[in-house]
């Protein structure tokens, strides 16, 4: 964006990347585990649910109307699956998943979507990875929760939640304070909402809304108030079918730019102009029928990948883009997995510093651990020297929060700086470099 940056963030926005490893190759198959019969799995996502240090996995499964919790053990293995059902207060249909302190004890909550019940359940987390109901939470008439998103829209240190919708309207709850939240307030915006994410891609330091709308293929963005509210939405041509969209700065211009995909076959990356506005989307033809992505540094040269749960039957797999100069995609790389990659994650779940990836396949009830196999990164490793973790990188840190800079974003939620992204990057300096 058009201001000056302090002196570490300058830096490490030149600080060179290290070697791509080869995309093909980047990933092993680690653990299958199957899921409950019949719970055609949705979506997963990561976080450290019981601080011990270590990644878990949550996994949405509408088919058994659960969710279930998945503990890391730090070697890439999970422990035996928690399952939260309809006597936790899960609704029908339970797709849509955030993970954060809406309760404010600091102790990351799980806040769930219930398509077919047009309501909101959030379980409080006890900090020790097991989580009770805390309450179901109206979201609206012709909601389909498919999609939650969750930050601090009103700046008042409380975390709020905007669901999508499939009545032309994103649906925002604003927390009371207390974990509870008030009635929905609708916030037009075009078709159909499949996904959707908060992030302050403006650089006013205030939370934005993106979207994106299966119905007219675009992706469509409102700017936020500060108060709860939003302007009205701008709109840009997103991959036909438009199913999902990431927020990462992709070139390394410290810009949030956005990543998508679409159930037809494309995924695309808009670049951001430093205002909030984005350059025309550069499409890339992508394997199966695109339902989810993620981004991360997969191929360990310093720049995001794109993983992509590509709903592919034949071949039954999910894809990884490796992530180059400018925000320009490679060739796309393959790897198996099983029938319908429905939702993927990236995390470090074995601890190494190289961040792994978790695919959930929907037609299979199965998901799939791969771990990275190219060499260890050392996330806290902010500035020069090289593989050294000293005052130099916890300054760069410091400016790089304070500026809400993506390279101090450690912890989700993402897009929000937090006491979580400070207690990641303690986690991540006192581990050392590898």
């Amino acid at each position: 964006m058009n201001h000056a940056r302090p002196l570490f963030v300058a830096a490490l926005a030149s600080w060179p990347a290290a070697a791509q490893c080869d995309p093909g190759a980047a990933l092993s198959l680690g653990d299958a585990i199957p899921l409950t019969s019949g719970s055609n799995p949705w979506e997963v996502i990561a976080a450290d649910l019981d601080n011990d240090g270590n990644q878990d996995l949550v996994v949405s499964e509408p088919g058994a109307r659960s969710v279930s919790v998945h503990l890391g053990n730090g070697d890439g293995t999970l422990q035996p699956a928690i399952r939260y059902d309809f006597n936790d207060g899960i609704g029908f249909t339970p797709r849509g998943l955030a993970i954060a302190d809406v309760t404010g004890d600091s102790t990351l909550d799980i806040c769930v979507g219930n398509v077919s019940s047009n309501t909101v359940t959030v379980l409080s987390g006890l900090g020790d990875g097991t989580f009770q109901q805390a309450g179901v939470f109206d979201s609206g008439s012709f909601v389909a929760v498919e999609d939650i998103a969750a930050a601090d829209l009103e700046n008042d240190g409380d975390i709020d939640l905007v669901v999508s919708s499939a009545a032309n309207q994103v649906r925002v709850l604003l927390n009371n304070g207390d974990g509870t939240f008030a009635p929905p307030v609708f916030t037009f915006i075009n078709g159909s909402v499949t996904s959707v994410e908060l992030a302050d891609i403006n650089d006013d330091s205030i939370p934005d809304v993106i979207a994106t709308d299966m119905i007219n293929n675009e992706i469509e963005y409102l700017f936020g108030d500060g108060f709860g509210g939003f302007g009205p939405f701008t709109s840009m041509p997103a991959p036909i079918g438009a199913a999902d969209v990431k927020v990462i700065d992709m070139d390394g211009d410290s810009d949030p730019d956005l990543v998508a995909c679409g159930f037809f076959g494309d995924t695309a990356v808009y670049l951001n102009n430093g205002n909030g506005t984005f350059q025309p989307g550069a499409f890339y033809a992508t394997t199966g029928v695109p339902r989810a992505l993620a981004v991360g540094d997969l191929t360990g040269d310093g720049s995001p990948d794109v993983l992509i749960a590509t709903g592919s039957t034949n071949p039954q797999t999910i894809s990884v883009f490796p992530g180059g100069p400018g925000g320009v995609l490679g060739a796309e790389a393959l790897f198996s997995g099983f029938n319908n990659a429905n939702g993927v994650a990236i995390a470090d779940l074995n601890n190494d510093g190289a961040p792994d990836a978790a695919a959930v396949f929907e037609a299979s009830n199965d998901m799939q651990i791969y771990l990275n196999t190219c060499a260890p990164s050392c996330p806290a490793d902010l500035a020069p020297p090289a593989g050294v973790l000293n005052f130099f990188d916890i300054s760069a840190f410091i400016a790089a929060f304070n500026a809400m800079d993506p390279a101090a974003d450690f912890a989700a939620p993402f897009g929000v700086f937090n006491f979580f992204d400070i207690s990641a990057y303690i986690t991540d300096f006192n581990a050392g470099c590898p």
